[in-house]
């Protein structure tokens, strides 16, 4: 479970998250709406461990992952949390294989093991089939699927998407949709960042949370 208790992130002299109080249970898909500005994507950041808030906390399984040192809370973000950005960050002249190894590398001594998770999780997101391409080939959609990939490469509990539909024409972004009821039924805990109202088309139950000026209004 996630608890978010009196969150604040400010910015010099812009708050961008005022007072925010959230319980996200297990196995939950959750949708943070917002129009651009909102605060939906500095709070994924924040409760990914990318940022510190300026005060609140984040509770994660009982762990206040805002308080965690920085080494601490990385291998704790690798252990349970697979973020996909907005842009991917895949390296582009790598073929899908090789941006999904490159995370393990630290913790994973077995090469063979390394690349029997990886070409799973290809399995899991259906892009097995574009492994050795090169990413810089791959459609949008595609290459979409490779980071959700590299996100799950590690069975973590939680899955966080940041405007997971922004560069998706509309039927790759109905076959996001379809990707998100396949990870739901794997146990995970998803949560969208997103303004697009394809998911309200989303085939699973769902809970949706609206931002508006760095607040919540549910």
């Amino acid at each position: 479970m996630i608890k978010i208790k009196n969150l604040y992130k400010k910015f010099k002299d812009f708050e961008a998250l005022k007072s925010i109080n959230l319980e996200i249970n297990d196995n939950e898909v959750v949708i943070l709406k917002g129009v651009s500005g909102s605060g939906k994507s500095t709070l994924l950041s924040l409760i990914a461990g990318f940022d510190k808030p300026t005060s609140g906390v984040i509770l994660i399984d009982n762990e206040p992952i805002s308080k965690l040192p920085d080494l601490h809370l990385s291998r704790f973000r690798f252990k349970n949390i697979g973020f996909v950005f907005q842009n991917f960050n895949l390296i582009k002249n790598l073929t899908p294989l090789d941006n999904i190894l490159a995370p393990l590398i630290p913790y994973e001594k077995s090469l063979q093991k390394a690349q029997k998770k990886a070409l799973n999780a290809l399995k899991v997101a259906n892009i097995e089939h574009k492994a050795k391409e090169i990413v810089a080939n791959l459609s949008g959609g595609e290459q979409q699927r490779v980071a959700i990939a590299r996100a799950i490469i590690n069975s973590p509990k939680y899955l966080l998407f940041d405007e997971p539909t922004a560069n998706l024409d509309k039927n790759n972004s109905l076959l996001f949709l379809d990707l998100v009821k396949k990870l739901k039924n794997l146990n995970k805990t998803i949560i969208i960042a997103t303004h697009d109202p394809i998911f309200d088309k989303l085939e699973v139950e769902f809970k949706t949370i609206k931002l508006e000026d760095g607040r919540v209004y549910e």
